[in-house]
């Protein structure tokens, strides 16, 4: 009778143990400009024990571009996030949930392709300013043209300074081979005045592809 009073005691405990093997994932996505980025699917999946029940969690970024996910049971997982129509636009792999323990996955995500018709710009990226004046800032990417034929595409780009004062716009035009996925560079025309080092590096260091034009020369 007592073996069988342990034996049902042990078997109360067992839940309420488990229970407590769990932990948080959570972060807040924002792009370049530190402006949140709201409706980011996010994509939790066990990858150390694929029959657990459940493996996986979904969920998605608030109006802060914030998410959190509590009492995930301990274990390693692959975190997804992808955008609203589907594209993944961050992977991040072995993440670790120890019991009573917050994993933070905040992030800064790159601008999400820019689409027209069959011609999409991808991989956008922006060279910040060094401290070397005159200095060479850009906004670079790939264009993959998935159209019948060639097309002329038209990418404009602007350029702000840390104060977020706009230092104008710059616009590039490239002919693309059909099925071509060439790279484009855009560059700003910055101040030619001498300027302080220290002041050099902050000024000049955001860019950001506004728009794509895309034309089907005759």
């Amino acid at each position: 009778m007592r073996a069988l009073i342990y034996f049902l005691a042990a078997a109360v405990a067992l839940p309420a143990i488990a229970q407590k093997q769990t932990g948080v994932i959570e972060g807040t996505l924002v792009d370049e400009d530190a402006r949140p980025l709201r409706n980011i699917e996010i994509d939790i999946s066990r990858t150390d024990y694929a029959y657990a029940t459940p493996n996986r969690f979904l969920l998605r970024t608030d109006k802060q571009g914030h998410f959190s996910y509590s009492r995930i049971p301990t274990g390693t997982y692959l975190v997804r996030m992808s955008a609203p129509g589907g594209k993944l636009l961050k992977e991040v792999a072995d993440v670790r949930v120890e019991t009573g323990a917050v994993q933070n996955l905040s992030s800064t995500i790159s601008q999400l392709d820019i689409v027209r018709g069959c011609v999409t710009i991808r991989g956008i990226t922006f060279q910040k300013a060094t401290f070397m004046h005159p200095v060479d800032v850009e906004v670079a990417g790939a264009i993959a043209n998935g159209c019948a034929r060639e097309a002329l595409a038209s990418i404009e780009a602007a350029f702000v300074d840390a104060n977020g004062i706009s230092l104008g716009t710059e616009r590039v035009e490239q002919l693309v081979p059909a099925g071509a996925i060439p790279v484009f560079h855009v560059r700003a025309t910055l101040p030619t005045e001498p300027l302080a080092a220290e002041y050099q590096g902050a000024r000049y260091r955001n860019g950001r592809v506004m728009n794509i034009y895309v034309q089907f020369p005759e």
